[in-house]
């Protein structure tokens, strides 16, 4: 089962949840979870050559499921509606053992449109049409510690600062990007 949610910078909202809880919804019929790409090539002598691969800005699109209307104006009070410019992270899992958000994929996203029609007579619940404006590709947060422990004797600074002290006991630590963008990292000493 696919699972979803969305988080602004306070709080989480879950869209995959059926008992339309506070803070819950169903998020059905998505759309435009893959890539999208432009490929610019040419063509000579019968050969193709790849000129560039670009990924695209890409929609995500479907329907959410709202117990009422006063369930719909908590969602559009908790998104900021369409009045904002900060961007929401709409995690995404297909493992079905997961139970929240963390350590999920997730893209930065605006609502680009969010249509509120009638309650459904058939479910007794509110089905509005939504699109999602993607602001980046997906992505995953990981957050690693490592401690580091001394070795060897301790070191005696006898001199004044600013001063290099080589030796043996210097300790580092190489960080490696595995992923295909850049990223930044958090040093904490």
């Amino acid at each position: 089962m696919r699972r979803f949610w969305l988080k602004n910078e306070d709080a989480v909202w879950d869209l995959t949840s059926k008992n339309f809880a506070d803070n819950k919804s169903f998020f059905g019929y998505p759309e435009g979870l893959g890539v999208k790409v432009k490929i610019n090539s040419f063509e000579v002598d019968r050969a193709f050559f790849i000129e560039s691969v670009k990924i695209e800005d890409s929609e995500i699109s479907g329907k959410l499921y709202f117990k009422d209307y006063a369930h719909f104006i908590k969602f559009t009070e908790f998104t900021g509606y369409i009045e904002t410019t900060k961007p929401l992270r709409l995690y995404y899992s297909t493992n079905e053992t997961v139970t929240d958000y963390i350590n999920e994929w997730y893209k930065l996203v605006l609502i680009k449109e969010i249509t509120k029609g009638e309650i459904d007579y058939k479910t007794g619940s509110l089905i509005c049409p939504i699109k999602f404006e993607a602001l980046s590709r997906w992505k995953k947060d990981q957050k690693i510690t490592l401690e580091l422990s001394p070795f060897g004797e301790p070191l005696v600074y006898p001199y004044i600062y600013p001063y290099y002290y080589g030796g043996q006991n210097n300790m580092a630590v190489e960080l490696e990007n595995t992923g295909n963008l850049p990223t930044s990292c958090e040093v904490k000493i």
